[in-house]
């Protein structure tokens, strides 16, 4: 970490070139796409943040030139991704017995689930989402929805201080879009296609028929996860004896079926619940910044809790949700039992994902 002295000389070289950028090129200044490998995965953060903790002196509003400008120069990671799984490898996971309804509750069968897959650490925050679908907008691509900021958002509004609130009030066909932008966005293969190909970029009503029928193809882009393959990573332990209920399966631990993501402890322990998951009884009624209670062993925050997760796997009529919610009883955060299905129109304030990629 830079000291005081280093950080605003810093600080002031970038004042002094935006200032003569700005009087020859005018009061804008838009981020571009990283084009070298180094920078896979990179992007921006919460950088006013940055500025109130170092210098003091926060821009006035994301859309201010020097934000832009300092987004960019201090290169921080928009998102992280860690690693699920060895690839090659398949995993024994334990699950429930027969077809998972609503609330199977015990870990008497097992989920076949291949490993070697990146999986985002925190759910989609608003500040991601809104750059990204700026950026997609201006380049062909269209939203039904415009997404908020966490449970209290106003649709589309600029990010606030509240921008790494998850991003809620979007339908799957409009992650099914986005996640398509972000791959290209990145240099990567988008996943979603329709059956001869094509690429899908719109959400919007009109083309509800075809996103609802878009193929996950086996291009390396990013992606929804599949039903086992979120339940692999919640239930992922790095323990090499049984510690805190574990189950063995496969040659490994798991973490119970009533635990949540994370937990010390079963559901019924309020402290180590609380510790991972956001829920009725300590949301505050209403959802949280990503990432601030602690994460599970493979450092993914807030799988249990929060937001409801979507995942590409069919339920019933809909797509597959996981994991509970910060309007939910703390029931529903654990890792092996609640699960629900929804319309792939339905965009709630209670509801958001985050997205995974092949290695």
């Amino acid at each position: 970490m830079m000291n005081t002295k280093m950080v605003a000389a810093r600080f002031c070289m970038i004042v002094l070139c935006i200032m003569s950028f700005l009087l020859f090129t005018g009061p804008t200044i838009s981020a571009k796409p990283k084009e070298d490998e180094t920078n896979k995965h990179k992007g921006w953060e919460n950088v006013v943040e940055k500025f109130i903790e170092h210098e003091k002196t926060p821009p006035d509003h994301v859309d201010n030139p020097l934000f832009q400008y300092v987004r960019d120069a201090l290169e921080v990671e928009l998102f992280h991704m860690v690693p699920v799984g060895e690839i090659g490898v398949t995993y024994q996971v334990p699950s429930c017995s027969f077809y998972c309804g609503y609330w199977e509750t015990n870990d008497a069968g097992t989920a076949y689930v291949m490993g070697g897959y990146l999986m985002a650490t925190t759910e989609t925050t608003y500040e991601l989402w809104y750059y990204i679908r700026t950026w997609a907008m201006e380049h062909g691509y269209a939203f039904q929805n415009a997404g908020t900021e966490g449970s209290e958002g106003l649709p589309g509004a600029l990010p606030t201080e509240n921008s790494l609130q998850p991003v809620t009030s979007i339908s799957f066909r409009d992650m099914v879009v986005w996640l398509n932008a972000l791959s290209e966005y990145d240099q990567y293969e988008p996943v979603y296609r329709t059956l001869s190909g094509e690429i899908i970029r719109n959400s919007t009503d009109a083309f509800a028929q075809i996103v609802d029928h878009a193929v996950q193809t086996s291009y390396k882009g990013y992606r929804l996860p599949t039903n086992v393959e979120w339940e692999m990573a919640a239930k992922w332990k790095n323990d090499v004896e049984s510690t805190h209920g574990s189950i063995y399966r496969g040659g490994r631990y798991w973490t119970p079926h009533n635990y949540s993501s994370g937990a010390t402890g079963p559901i019924y322990d309020t402290l180590a619940t609380n510790a991972v998951a956001w829920h009725m009884g300590n949301s505050g009624g209403k959802s949280q910044p990503v990432g601030l209670l602690n994460p599970n062993d493979l450092g993914i925050y807030d799988m249990s809790g929060n937001m409801w997760e979507l995942t590409f796997s069919l339920l019933y009529a809909g797509r597959q949700n996981r994991g509970g919610g910060w309007e939910n009883s703390s029931l529903h955060t654990q890792v092996g039992v609640s699960r629900y299905w929804g319309y792939p129109e339905w965009a709630y304030n209670n509801s958001g994902f985050r997205f995974v990629i092949n290695m």
